[in-house]
């Protein structure tokens, strides 16, 4: 609007879906546990170093919690030296680059998705999380938040509320389950025909 000259009446936003078949199966080795599941680029913009703060906070109070990080990019170096001053290698497992199939096997094995990023215009990630039945928790600047807008939300820089955020879900399964219900529920409404549609009424 402010660079372009455009009036506000001839915006609209179009949020992005997905296509998206869930796995059925996880990681046995996983299965037990209280995982927490990030999977994205790694990059600046998606909070890497928020999300081991945090994880350091958290595995100081329950050391029963699993870090696994999923993806791949140029902050892999930084992301491996934090992990080793940290001391959180038993506690953190980073996959590297990731395909279709065992980021599916990562979604179910994940009992807790989170997304730090500082800046996110979406986040397809958080959607899949939750068609594969692991409830999301985010920072407040994810564009998804509009299609599902009861999901749990903090700064990206406040590591101390994630921890806390972190530590109550993971604690309470039937809380946590609720969490899911909703946004699936939520996220059940959002379909492509009706965003094409909003396209299609301003032509």
């Amino acid at each position: 609007m402010k660079h372009c000259q455009v009036s506000a009446q001839k915006i609209i936003v179009v949020n992005n879906d997905i296509t998206f078949i869930p796995d059925t199966k996880g990681y046995k080795e996983l299965d037990k546990g209280k995982n927490i599941l990030f999977v994205g680029r790694i990059f600046p913009q998606k909070g890497l170093e928020f999300l081991l703060d945090t994880a350091q906070k958290v595995i100081g109070i329950d050391p029963q919690v699993k870090f696994l990080i999923g993806g791949d990019g140029i902050m892999i170096p930084q992301v491996v030296q934090s992990i080793a001053e940290r001391e959180l290698e038993k506690n953190v497992l980073l996959t590297g680059w990731v395909n279709s199939s065992v980021k599916k096997q990562l979604y179910k094995s994940g009992d807790l998705f989170v997304m730090p990023s500082p800046s996110e215009p979406f986040g397809l990630t958080a959607l899949e999380a939750i068609k594969s039945g692991v409830p999301v928790i985010s920072s407040k600047h994810c564009g998804f938040l509009d299609v599902v807008p009861s999901t749990p939300t903090f700064e990206y820089y406040d590591t101390h509320k994630f921890a806390e955020m972190i530590l109550h879900y993971i604690d309470n399964k039937k809380i946590l389950q609720n969490l899911l219900q909703t946004q699936q529920k939520e996220l059940s409404k959002h379909k492509w025909p009706d965003q094409i549609a909003k396209i299609l009424q301003q032509i």
